[in-house]
């Protein structure tokens, strides 16, 4: 299996932050380890150094950093990723290729991203103008008529057209919030779910939280995380 995640509750030591994120590999596993293992080190480094406004091109710079040490690795394949940064009430979701998030609050889901697929226009028209070419094999609209992604961590013999280079979506959430993240829609899928809630009630809050696990487990079956606490 070429899929990895990572769960980091309480980053930098801060207990209103937590990071998220699945990997997607393909051409072998060592993208998405790599990637499971330094990007929110990455993106947490380049938070320290910015504002609050600057939250979006932080988490950029992060996944731009981490492909280019990837590339610096004896290391071959490529990886997709979506990624959740939770910061003081921010929801920041962050994706490149096609890895998806979904939120749900109140009962209403709502897609956070959309898939980086050579058979979008924009993705088409971008890397058609750095001179590179997609076409349809097999059914499956490609870059260089290999790639069926647009956008990923390595891939570095079509590293100029397929980049690392993340759509981001910066929400505030008020209530209770479910959020999936996941690689694909199969039996085998890697699955994250998180919940997150601002509560100031120590006891109510975590209750809530214990619950709305349980649920997860018994209908899912799959990897689970949960953090309480006051965001």
């Amino acid at each position: 299996m070429e899929d990895r995640y990572a769960a980091v509750l309480g980053s930098q030591g801060n207990s209103e932050q937590a990071f998220f994120g699945v990997f997607d590999g393909h051409g072998g596993a060592g993208a998405a380890e790599y990637a499971a293992n330094n990007l929110e080190k990455n993106i947490m480094n380049e938070v320290l150094k910015v504002s609050e406004e600057g939250i979006e091109e932080a988490v950029k710079d992060g996944y731009l950093k981490t492909d280019s040490d990837f590339l610096s690795q004896d290391i071959w394949g490529g990886a997709c990723c979506v990624s959740a940064l939770i910061q003081k009430g921010d929801l920041v979701v962050s994706n490149a290729g096609d890895c998806r998030a979904v939120m749900s609050q109140g009962g209403v889901a709502e897609a956070l991203t959309v898939d980086h697929r050579p058979s979008l226009d924009g993705e088409k028209e971008r890397v058609e103008c750095l001179g590179g070419y997609v076409d349809c094999t097999r059914g499956t609209w490609r870059v260089g008529g290999v790639l069926a992604v647009s956008r990923a961590f390595g891939d570095r013999l079509l590293k100029q057209y397929v980049v690392a280079d993340p759509e981001i979506q910066v929400c505030n959430f008020s209530g209770p919030l479910v959020i999936v993240i996941f690689a694909a829609i199969t039996q085998v899928s890697t699955l994250l779910v998180c919940y997150c809630y601002k509560s100031s009630d120590p006891v109510h809050g975590p209750t809530r939280n214990t619950s709305f696990i349980e649920a997860v487990k018994f209908y899912l079956g799959r990897f689970v995380f949960h953090f309480s606490g006051v965001f």
